[in-house]
C-alpha cells in the first residue's frame, strides 16, 4: 500500500514513517500546500493532521476527494463532536496509539467498504 502522511510536526512524521514503512511504501510531507503539486492517483491512503498552517487537513482532504477516490485518515487533537466530515473516512484523536492507525490501515486492506470511523478514546477504537 502506498501511503501519504501529511503533518507539520516532524516528530509525528518520523514516528509514522518508521512504523508504517515496515509494511508499506510511505511518503511524508510537512507542507500541505506542496501536496497538491505532486499528488496523483497512485496513493492508496492519505493520513493527515487537521491543524496545520496555511492549509488545514479538512481543506486538503476536500481538495483530494474532489479529484480522487482515496481513503483519508485524519489525526487531530480537535474534538469535532458528532459532526461527520464528508471528506474524512476515519478520524483518530491525538494523542493516538500506533496500533489504532495500523488496525485502521489493515481494515482498509480487508474491505473496500468505507465508513466514517471515530476514535476518540480507547473504548471507541476496538
Amino acid at each position: 500500500m502506498k501511503i501519504l502522511v501529511v503533518d507539520d510536526t516532524d516528530a509525528v512524521l518520523e514516528v509514522l514513517f518508521d512504523v508504517l514503512s515496515l509494511d508499506h511504501e510511505v511518503i511524508v510531507e510537512n507542507d500541505p500546500e506542496q501536496v497538491m503539486k505532486y499528488f496523483d492517483n497512485s496513493f492508496d491512503l492519505v493520513i493527515t493532521d487537521y491543524d496545520m498552517p496555511y492549509l488545514n487537513g479538512l481543506v486538503l482532504s476536500k481538495k483530494i476527494k474532489d479529484k480522487f477516490d482515496i481513503p483519508i485518515i485524519m489525526l487531530s487533537g480537535t474534538d469535532f463532536g458528532d459532526i461527520k466530515l464528508k471528506s474524512i473516512d476515519y478520524f483518530i484523536a491525538k494523542p493516538f496509539q500506533i496500533k489504532h492507525i495500523k488496525e485502521t490501515i489493515k481494515s482498509l486492506g480487508e474491505t473496500n467498504e468505507r465508513r466514517t470511523y471515530w476514535c476518540y478514546e480507547e473504548r471507541d477504537c476496538k
